[in-house]
């Protein structure tokens, strides 16, 4: 019942010139079927049903719906089930990581579901339990592109919540040859936030690995800093 009145409430908000827009960010392989529908009226469409539905079930039954949702291999309600999840940290416990990992491999299949589920239930898993950042550090090498990514932008909750920096380097240095473009941004922002926390040790940072630094990352990384530093950085 509950994945049904999502699904109903999502296809009530659908405007069909985001959605044309919206394909336009992700390449061509990347895309999921598409409801078409803002990203903030999603969250607030999932805040509603969490409201009036989800808070009251176990953690157990809340993932069961998630994988409901997800199953349709529909963006907007993969959100929806970040979402939900999320919002069930206080719950969470380290044999969820197997959870997480396995919804990433089997429905994550761009950028953004990739950040979504970093930001939401995979971040404040970390950040609960900091022992499983060996276990995420290990999915660098992957074969799958978004649990590498998610290896370095699952900590990017951690550093803005906590104000620790050390395990973005230490991913960071495995990550800094990789020339996929997407793991090259996520990389990027990732240091941006750590320097944002200790400036100087980031401009540290890119001066001794200049030579291993891709210009996407690179640029990603020192958005922050003023001109003379970023041209000091860049050259």
């Amino acid at each position: 019942m509950v994945v049904d009145k999502v699904r109903a409430e999502l296809k009530k908000n659908i405007d069909k010139k985001y959605y044309k827009t919206s394909l336009g960010f992700f390449k061509e392989n990347d895309v999921l079927k598409m409801h078409g529908v803002r990203y903030p009226v999603v969250r607030v469409i999932a805040n509603k049903h969490f409201k009036e539905s989800i808070n009251k079930l176990s953690k157990k039954e809340v993932f069961k719906i998630c994988e409901d949702l997800m199953n349709s291999r529909i963006q907007e309600e993969i959100v929806v089930a970040f979402e939900f999840a999320e919002k069930y940290n206080k719950d969470f416990l380290k044999d969820d990581l197997i959870v997480f990992k396995k919804w990433i491999e089997k429905y994550v299949v761009n950028w953004a579901l990739c950040d979504d589920i970093c930001s939401g239930p995979l971040g404040e898993l970390l950040i609960k339990y900091p022992e499983l950042i060996s276990e995420t550090r290990k999915w660098h090498n992957s074969l799958n592109r978004w649990l590498k990514r998610a290896s370095i932008v699952s900590l990017i909750k951690t550093v803005q919540k906590t104000k620790k920096v050390e395990d973005v380097y230490k991913v960071a240095d495995l990550l800094l040859k990789d020339r996929d473009d997407l793991i090259q941004k996520a990389t990027g922002w990732a240091l941006r936030e750590a320097g944002k926390i200790d400036k100087k040790r980031l401009y540290v940072y890119v001066m001794k690995n200049k030579s291993k630094i891709g210009r996407t990352c690179l640029r990603y990384s020192i958005e922050k800093f003023d001109a003379k530093d970023r041209k000091k950085l860049m050259d």
